[in-house]
């Protein structure tokens, strides 16, 4: 089918008054039958690289096939769901699941190891019994599993300059749940850490004197960090800040558990109760537990907070495709990639969903 008459996210990261075409279920350069958009938004469908479950559905808990049918109506085409600290046999078995998930809905792109080797000290919601150094050699080969596609580390730890060497051979490395210096996460970059998890949260702030791992990671081109544009986890002048610090290089996440999309209650994450309340997820004592806010609408936030459309795009599809080891298959409206792309009007409210060249 070819799409006409669109303001359309080109692969180069700019809005162009364009068209596409699209068969067998991927983009090409010529197509049959035509369809005129009448001047609508398409971009490509958002990948949210760091999600632990949404309406209703927690991925390491339910598995990923409720959570992949109520992402992808609403705009999420693919996604890498993430694990919270728990016991190691949890672990292995939310792994061995994504290994070659058969279902509908939005594409699983592999798993994020977020909870193991993570600082005590920068914990946030993570249980802390369940963390493990780099240097335990059980855990570092759970980690190597071949559905990982991003694992955190705290680059304080025993053993985390060679753990970060030996995964990043298999996974992107990101650093992150951290007390580490400037030189201990200069280190780790060094080591192939290539991203940092949920910039500003659990992680030393950014100060004149002790630089630590923000400015270690901006200085760096080739890092890229997620961020949480909910208002919530980040002020909005921060959120700005960020997109300037990491020109192009700012993915923005959900960190979404089960409560996502749902009204105030109590929810869990990793077996821990959770209380939404005002757009705020918190454990008992007030530490914020993930979010409750979608990525479409994450998008959508960042753009209102100041940040350049384009940018904001461009991190939630090419540049999160990228980091999730997946721009060969999705990320962008060009010929060859899975045919997955949302038309929206210019505030990008989705008015439809297509994936695989379908619509949803």
């Amino acid at each position: 089918m070819k799409f006409v008459n669109a303001r359309v996210f080109a692969p180069d990261g700019v809005f162009r008054d364009d068209g596409f075409a699209t068969e067998n279920g991927v983009f090409c350069d010529a197509g049959g039958e035509t369809r005129d958009l009448g001047g609508a938004t398409v971009i490509p469908g958002l990948i949210d690289i760091h999600i632990h479950g949404a309406f209703g559905f927690d991925a390491a808990r339910d598995g990923t096939e409720g959570l992949a049918r109520a992402l992808a109506r609403i705009g999420v085409t693919s996604f890498v769901p993430a694990a919270a600290a728990m016991p190691r046999d949890a672990l292995r078995a939310f792994l061995d699941g994504l290994a070659a998930p058969r279902h509908d809905g939005a594409r699983v792109l592999g798993g994020y190891v977020e909870g193991l080797f993570l600082s005590p000290e920068r914990a946030g919601a993570q249980e802390s019994a369940y963390f493990a150094a780099p240097d335990d050699t059980e855990a570092l080969a759970l980690t190597r599993h071949g559905a990982v596609r991003l694992v955190t580390v705290a680059p304080e730890l025993a053993g985390a300059r060679e753990g970060i060497a030996a995964l990043a051979a298999d996974a992107c490395v990101a650093v992150g749940h951290t007390a580490c210096d400037y030189a201990q996460a200069c280190a780790a970059f060094d080591a192939g850490a290539r991203h940092v998890t949920h910039l500003f949260n659990a992680m030393p702030a950014l100060l004149h004197r002790e630089p630590g791992i923000i400015a270690a990671a901006a200085e760096r081109p080739q890092v890229t960090a997620e961020l949480i544009c909910d208002g919530v986890h980040v002020h909005p002048a921060a959120v700005r800040a960020a997109f300037a610090l990491f020109p192009r290089r700012i993915v923005p996440v959900s960190d979404c558990i089960e409560a996502g999309g749902m009204p105030d209650g109590t929810y869990t994450l990793a077996g821990r109760a959770v209380t939404l309340c005002g757009g705020r997820c918190t454990l008992p004592g007030g530490t914020l537990a993930g979010s409750a806010v979608p990525l479409p609408e994450m998008v959508r936030r960042a753009v209102s907070f100041g940040v350049p459309r384009e940018d904001v795009i461009w991190g939630a599809t090419a540049l999160a495709a990228r980091v999730a080891g997946a721009d060969g298959r999705v990320g962008a409206i060009r010929s060859g990639l899975c045919a997955d792309f949302l038309v929206c009007d210019e505030r990008l409210n989705i008015r439809e969903v297509w994936m695989n060249g379908v619509r949803i």
